[in-house]
């Protein structure tokens, strides 16, 4: 009876310490994998495409240089947060929607001493996808083609004296 306990003993002890190294190993079968993986073309012309979008939004603000600068970063931070957030699988939609909603309540509370309240109105426009960059990328447009008809003409004038 003593024989049988003990070979059980041993047996099971066994199992568990194969069980044990046989998680540490990585191989085939392991159920954690690693997907981190070069970022595609598409990807890369996305994440080009928001600093564009960041940058015209950025040309609205009455903030100083070095503001911008901060609230770059941050509102990069912020995508990325969301970004989580939307990949992450929740139990129902409503909870991710709450925690996207917690997350554009809370984030930016640091710029409220910061940043003028007409600033802070336009950052939290922007961050619940409101902003329209495309009037902004129209007023650049119109300036350029101002300043070429301008260059235009004291190119003529030079000319001419």
């Amino acid at each position: 009876m003593k024989k049988i306990i003990l070979t059980v003993f041993v047996l099971l002890l066994g199992l568990n310490i194969y069980a044990q190294r046989r998680g540490k190993e990585p191989n085939r079968n392991s159920r954690i994998t690693q997907t981190q993986t070069e970022p595609t073309a598409k990807q890369i012309e996305k994440r080009a495409r928001l600093r564009e979008y960041i940058d015209n939004f950025l040309t609205t603000l009455e903030a100083d240089e070095p503001q911008k600068n901060i609230i770059k970063q941050k509102i990069m931070s912020f995508i990325d947060a969301k970004t989580t957030i939307s990949n992450t699988k929740f139990e129902n939609k409503l909870d991710q929607n709450k925690a996207i909603e917690n997350l554009e309540n809370i984030y930016f509370l640091e710029f409220i001493e910061i940043v003028s309240e007409s600033d802070m109105a336009k950052i939290k426009e922007m961050t619940k996808g409101e902003f329209d960059d495309k009037s902004i990328l129209k007023k650049n447009r119109e300036v350029k083609k101002k300043r070429r008809k301008e260059e235009a003409q004291k190119k003529k004038k030079s000319q001419k004296g």
